[in-house]
């Protein structure tokens, strides 16, 4: 099930900018898309529409170097 948080669009927002804000990764806009299948796609969004962003696991972190195998 997935958790989701609901932000409101300002004027002018794109998909891109919204991915951005929320995930830091403009490329990220598809998963918000497809949560919102009520909102139209359009280049451009007006101001005060509900978005439901999903909300996902931040990457694990890299193991250290000592940790991750192989040789010197």
């Amino acid at each position: 099930m997935a958790t989701y948080r609901v932000i409101t669009t300002l004027d002018d927002d794109r998909w891109d900018l919204i991915a951005f804000r929320e995930y830091g990764d403009p490329y990220g806009y598809e998963r918000i898309i497809v949560a919102n299948p009520h909102i139209p796609i359009h280049p451009k969004l007006e101001g005060g529409i509900k978005v439901w962003v999903p909300i996902i696991a931040a990457p694990p972190a890299p193991a250290p170097p000592w940790k991750r195998g192989g040789t010197t």
